[in-house]
């Protein structure tokens, strides 16, 4: 008959619990919450499995958060075998109908996209999508293998290529052609999205969630002792520490800030000159280069600063560009106040801490200043590039008697929202701290 109906259904090993608040939580790899056990919400979660002939009925309003949280996608099966199912990343809600226009030229899957295993079926991500795919059907993969395969009847096959296709799973010319896409290997882009925040390849959690707890035991600090080895003892310094050696001793990451006596724009601006401003620039085979006061592979120099500013003497809150070659700071248009709060607020809680920090540094790359130049490693070298610039920041700070402290993530998409950036040209690659510290 090749009949193709669509129906809600939950991400496998979801469950719905009730705490003892009387909140509802969807539960998995991670956890939401709902919200309070109302009749409505339990009716809503009732009806996930209702058909509506060959297509879906409206979503109940109390699950939108599950459909944007990836926790409820779109089944899409022929004659009552699965096929594939759909579920949205990025807190984006994807239409439960879709008839979108494919890229142009012959139906062929994306370099960017990624196939694996997981348990019987299997999952298709891509740095590039907006969701993720979960494939049940050896004929779906034949398809995605060969588009002009046969192993689907016609209309089932233009249904699933429709659905790959909005989900931004098939590649077009510009994959090629586009030196924004181009730049990028599939395994720099896939690794860079899969490690942000709401980066968009994967539903599975990025940050701390001790997933190993319970299973594993954790590694020890010393490393264990090979078999048959021998040691050789190393005589400890015995002249005192030089500067750098007693800045590197005190060196400690500072969450709280004393906001009685906080950063002044002096003060922020000399943290700057000495961390990152362009000493000289060069120009070689026609390529300009720069130096800095910490080192960059391949002297690309493609990290950017954007402060956002909660609190400095003489400078308004908001979000900036540090413009290192003139030592300036470039007031950015436009900003949406209520991003830069999102981003203090998301510092603060990275950072266990109980304020948000004076000044946020969010560090971006542009990622055409390395990748022109190399293929397979340029991504890795900017995050050493980062690692690099945090421990000068540190550096400086600790010698300027300022509280710094690196942090691990933050999302991307609001930066390239505040500050109009194409996040495949410019994107957040880290996170740092700095205010003035709290004394006693």
């Amino acid at each position: 008959m090749n009949r193709v109906v669509h129906r809600w259904t939950s991400l496998p090993g979801t469950r719905f619990a009730r705490d003892a608040e009387g909140h509802v939580w969807a539960v998995g790899a991670r956890r939401q919450r709902l919200g309070p056990a109302e009749p409505a919400l339990l009716a809503a979660l009732r009806s996930l499995s209702t058909e509506d002939g060959d297509g879906l009925l409206g979503l109940p309003a109390p699950l939108d958060v599950l459909h944007g949280g990836g926790w409820l996608g779109v089944e899409v099966s022929c004659d009552g075998k699965p096929l594939l199912a759909e579920f949205p990343l990025g807190g984006v809600p994807l239409p439960a109908h879709v008839d979108p226009p494919r890229p142009p030229g012959p139906a062929r899957l994306s370099r960017f996209a990624v196939l694996r295993r997981d348990g019987d079926v299997f999952v298709m991500e891509s740095p590039r999508a907006r969701s993720t795919v979960r494939i049940a059907s050896a004929a779906v993969l034949d398809v995605v293998i060969d588009p002009d395969s046969t192993a689907l009847p016609e209309p089932v096959r233009a249904a699933v290529l429709d659905r790959l296709a909005a989900a931004g799973f098939l590649g077009g010319p510009d994959e090629e052609a586009d030196f924004r896409l181009r730049q990028w290997g599939p395994h720099e882009l896939w690794f860079h999205a899969r490690s942000r925040w709401g980066g968009g390849a994967s539903a599975d959690p990025v940050g701390p969630s001790t997933w190993a707890r319970d299973v594993f035991a954790p590694l020890p600090s010393q490393h264990a002792a090979v078999p048959g080895e021998s040691r050789i003892a190393l005589a400890a310094p015995d002249r005192p520490a030089t500067a750098l050696g007693a800045l590197l001793d005190e060196r400690v990451s500072v969450r709280a800030h004393d906001d009685a006596r906080p950063l002044t724009l002096a003060v922020f601006g000399e943290f700057l000159h000495r961390c990152a401003r362009v000493r000289r620039t060069m120009i070689y085979d026609d390529v300009e280069y720069t130096a800095r006061p910490y080192p960059s592979g391949g002297t690309a120099y493609e990290l950017e600063i954007y402060p956002v500013v909660r609190l400095v003497e003489g400078l308004a809150p908001g979000l900036y560009r540090y413009e290192p070659h003139d030592h300036e700071l470039v007031v950015l248009p436009g900003v949406d106040p209520g991003i830069c709060d999102e981003l203090l607020r998301q510092a603060a809680v990275t950072a266990m801490a109980a304020e948000p920090p004076q000044v946020l540094l969010l560090v971006a790359a542009r990622f055409g200043r390395m990748l022109w130049r190399y293929e397979g490693m340029g991504y890795a070298t900017t995050l050493k590039n980062v690692g690099a610039l945090y421990q000068t920041m540190y550096l400086v700070a600790t010698e300027m008697g300022l509280g710094p402290c690196a942090l691990g993530n933050s999302d991307p998409r609001l930066l390239a929202q505040a500050a109009g950036l194409d996040p495949l040209v410019e994107g957040t690659v880290g996170e740092f701290l700095i205010g003035s510290r709290v004394r006693p």
